[in-house]
């Protein structure tokens, strides 16, 4: 059996989404698919008024520890119910 095993980060850096998609596809081996998600901010804050302020920044509050433990729960339950990560 395979150890695998979740490599899910948070981080303040800025980062390639291409250079991360390459080393994925490295480790994965005859994996049967890659599956990934990028989120993008709305240039508009209220798309029902034209005139609404541009968006200038966006701040992300969260509690580390707190953040870290959700994130842990998801990846137990993912482990429990058969999904595979890559191996280390």
């Amino acid at each position: 059996m395979v150890n695998f095993c979740s490599h899910d980060f948070i981080q303040t850096q800025d980062f390639n989404i291409a250079e991360e998609y390459l080393e994925l596809r490295e480790r994965a081996g005859d994996a049967g698919a890659i599956v990934t998600f990028t989120g993008l901010v709305r240039e508009i804050y209220d798309h029902g008024n034209p005139g609404a302020e541009k968006i200038q920044a966006l701040t992300l509050e969260h509690y580390p520890g707190m953040t870290e433990k959700a994130l842990q729960s998801i990846v137990d339950g993912r482990m429990k119910s058969g999904y595979y990560f890559l191996p280390e």
